[in-house]
């Protein structure tokens, strides 16, 4: 029997941490214990423009989502509230609440990006919150979308390789809902009523022009087209016009609220309810809490990794700079001849011991602050030798001695980090056997159900294309027209090619994995396969 999970509060499911995501174990628990199919609906937008309030209309309640009366962000991180699907039975309905975006206190817009992806990803609608209305500036807001494509890096098939951003991304992003709240416009366009779906695509339609400043404005427009072919649009007044009660909102009544955001807000809730579909992954998996849990893992994994790499760098550049200066008396002894006296060998290594002492007591090193030291003495190795042959107060056993442990010194800390690099390599080397062996034994499984998945999405794609071509030559843009139809000829040239697709792509797909993946005595075996692949398609082809 599935699962059912019902919260009567929302819990915080990702927590964002001097700019680290980090999930929340009971979070994570909770939602991996759901075997029920999930309906996700993330909603993300500037901070303090109630989107918060909006999720609690979603579930139900006055109160849920913390809510902030202040110009301070009150919602940090992803919060998560989970409950019965009010009218799809046996799903459970999860509400993500997410961190708003642009907050001046937080200053990185990377970190932004990333609660945007985890909002597109683990959603199957999507809604964008914003307030006034849609106007340049509201689109500019929405850049996060065009970053979209060089942070996430997916693939089709294996049996097809990489495809178009925008026929790849289509294909798994959620439907996408744009509510504008206190809006004050009429609905007119030419002095006609409107509806807000028709209000919403006359905002995204191109601007002729070749203006680079007016073809950077029409990239969020592209893409919000290309990505998004279900959209959706709802404005909504002003909840109370009493600017006190309105501070406190999650206090009034449902009779306090002003008549029109009343039925504003119920319609826009039973959109949800109806129109919301199931999360689905691309090979036409459904999702269940379970699997949305490790998709988010996944994702928070990515996330570290990157977030990781930003320390590396950081932590180079610090070491680096603190070396720098604590060796400037060492570097100007060296120039000014202190060492080239009797003795002087001695004095160089006081010296240089002193700047390693230096650099030990040097807080907040990171990762890299031990490696950045190793290179700097392995810098520093043929000005001791130069020092040490100069020194003609030693004897010449003295400088034999002195040169052979300065050599094995050298030697040592070089295979040191030849060791850990060695274990990094291994490891890495490990981890992708396995990844290899999990990937092969799946792949024969799925490839044929994958096909016929993917030759369904890609007939899709090309209705979608068809359609923005249409769309384009309509509103005349006939280069930009070009482009897209040279995208739909590439996809009709995928489905022909998938529909003689066979078990010599997988092989091929076997063959670059055991390149890529093994060690070179087992390449012989991809080299193999790859051969016999190409004996089976010369053998069909003939």
């Amino acid at each position: 029997m599935a699962s059912v999970c019902t919260m009567t509060a929302p819990i915080c499911l990702v927590e964002n941490q001097k700019n680290l995501l980090t999930v929340n174990p009971e979070a994570l628990k909770i939602l991996g214990n759901i075997s029920q199919p999930v309906v996700v609906v993330a909603i993300a937008g500037p901070y303090r423009t109630g989107k918060s309030y909006l999720m609690n209309r979603l579930a139900g309640q006055s109160r849920g989502f913390p809510l902030g009366s202040t110009v301070r962000s009150e919602t940090k991180g992803i919060w998560m509230w989970c409950i019965p699907h009010p009218s799809k039975p046996k799903h459970t309905l999860v509400l993500l609440d997410t961190e708003g975006l642009g907050d001046v206190e937080k200053g990185d817009s990377k970190n932004d990006l990333w609660i945007f992806t985890l909002a597109i990803l683990l959603s199957s609608v999507f809604v964008y919150n914003s307030m006034g209305t849609i106007n340049r500036q509201a689109l500019e807001q929405l850049h996060y979308v065009t970053e979209l494509t060089k942070l996430i890096r997916t693939r089709s098939s294996p049996s097809f390789g990489e495809v178009d951003d925008s026929a790849e991304f289509v294909s798994f992003f959620p439907d996408f809902v744009w509510t504008v709240r206190d809006f004050t416009l009429e609905l007119q366009l030419d002095g006609r009523p409107i509806t807000s779906d028709q209000y919403l695509e006359n905002a995204l339609k191109l601007i002729p022009g070749e203006d680079p400043r007016i073809q950077n404005s029409n990239v969020p427009r592209e893409c919000i087209r290309k990505f998004f072919p279900e959209r959706k649009c709802f404005v909504f007044d002003r909840p109370i016009n009493d600017k006190k009660l309105l501070q406190h909102i999650d206090e009034a009544s449902e009779y306090q609220l002003e008549l029109d955001f009343r039925e504003q807000s119920k319609n826009f809730c039973s959109y949800i309810f109806a129109k919301a579909k199931t999360k689905t992954l691309r090979e036409g998996i459904t999702v269940t809490g379970n699997r949305e849990s490790l998709l988010l893992q996944g994702i928070i994994e990515k996330n570290k990794k990157d977030f990781l790499l930003q320390n590396e760098e950081a932590s180079v550049k610090y070491c680096q700079d603190e070396l720098q200066r604590l060796s400037e008396p060492l570097m100007e002894s060296i120039s000014g001849g202190t060492f080239s006296v009797p003795g002087g060998h001695k004095l160089y290594l006081e010296a240089l011991n002193k700047v390693k002492q230096d650099y030990e007591l040097v807080p907040r090193k990171g990762v890299k602050g031990n490696e950045v030291l190793q290179i700097f003495l392995r810098s520093q190795a043929a000005v001791e030798a130069s020092i040490l042959q100069a020194d003609k107060t030693l004897t010449d056993r003295e400088k034999a001695l002195a040169a052979e442990r300065a050599k094995n010194q050298a030697a040592e800390k070089e295979k040191e980090l030849l060791r850990q690099k060695l274990k990094e390599q291994h490891q890495i080397m490990e981890a992708k056997e396995r990844t290899f062996q999990e990937y092969v034994a799946q792949l024969k499984e799925k490839s044929e159900r994958e096909r016929e998945i993917l030759l369904r999405e890609h007939e899709s794609m090309l209705e979608h294309m068809l359609k923005l071509q249409e769309e384009l030559l309509t509103e005349g843009f006939k280069k930009t027209s070009e482009q897209v139809n040279e995208e739909i000829n590439k996809l009709k040239r995928e489905i022909e090619s998938s529909k003689n697709d066979d078990l010599s792509n997988i092989l091929d797909v076997a063959t670059m994995g055991l390149i890529m993946a093994l060690p070179p005595p087992m390449r012989l075996i991809a080299s193999g396969m790859k051969c016999l692949s190409m004996i089976m398609k010369h053998v069909k082809k003939s």
